[in-house]
Formats: structure tokens, sequence, C-alpha cells
């Protein structure tokens, strides 16, 4: 039941923190002034997911080996590396779907409260499953 639910919690957590208009409003508007095509955009917004979730990585390196160290033993390696999938898969995927939809001729993506308070209501949503995750071990 862990491994679902820390997996499930991690996509939400990439789509979520993506659909914040900081994020893939600039690869719109950028295409947009450019003239780019939808693939063009596409493979933009992928390029941005990528390095977004690298430099994420990179610059959260000692807090995530520290963590990982203690999660490993607790939840195991490939439960890890899946998370870690998962979550850089959400997270390019929705850079990729909103860029696109952005520059197929939207004037405007709302996405209501999401636009505004997606990054808190991901870390909101990684709090409860935390905290559901400590009183179930």
């Amino acid at each position: 039941m862990t491994g679902p639910l820390l997996i499930s919690t991690v996509a939400a957590v990439g789509v979520l923190h993506t659909l914040v208009p900081d994020h893939w409003a600039p690869i719109v508007v950028l295409g947009r002034q450019q003239g780019w095509s939808v693939s063009r955009t596409a493979r933009a917004a992928a390029i941005a997911g990528f390095g977004h979730v690298t430099t994420t990585l990179l610059l959260g390196i000692v807090l995530w080996a520290v963590g990982a160290f203690f999660a490993a033993s607790t939840y195991g390696v490939p439960l890890l590396a899946t998370m870690a999938a998962v979550f850089a898969l959400a997270t390019i995927t929705t850079y990729v779907s909103v860029s696109v939809a952005g520059i197929a001729g939207l004037q405007r993506i709302s996405l209501g409260p999401l636009e505004r308070y997606g990054e808190v209501a991901s870390g909101v949503f990684v709090g409860i499953v935390g905290v559901y995750a400590l009183i179930t071990a």
C-alpha cells in the first residue's frame, strides 16, 4: 500500500507543481513570439522540464542523499528509483502538455486556483501523505 501511495504522490506533485504558470508560460510566450511550431514548442518544453528536474536534483543532492539513505533502508532502492522516474516523467509530460496546449491556439489557458496555488497544493498534498505514512508505518 505504501509503495503505490508514494508513487502516486510524486506523480501528483510533478503535475501540480508544473501547472503553475511560471513554469510553462515563458515557453508559450516565447513560442508564440517566435512563431514556433507545436513540435518545436514540445521540444523546448521537454528540454525545460528535463532541465528543471535535473537542476532540482543537483541542488538537492545532499538532502536527497541523506533522505535516500534512511528511506532506502525502510522502503528499498527499487521503490525510490521508481518514485524518481515517475516524478520526472510527470513533470516533463506536464511541461510539454501545457506548453503545447498554449501554443496550439488557445488564447488563454485557465487552470483556476491551480495557477496561483498549485505549488502550495502540492506541498500540502505531500505533507498529508507524509503524515499518513508516518501514522500507518
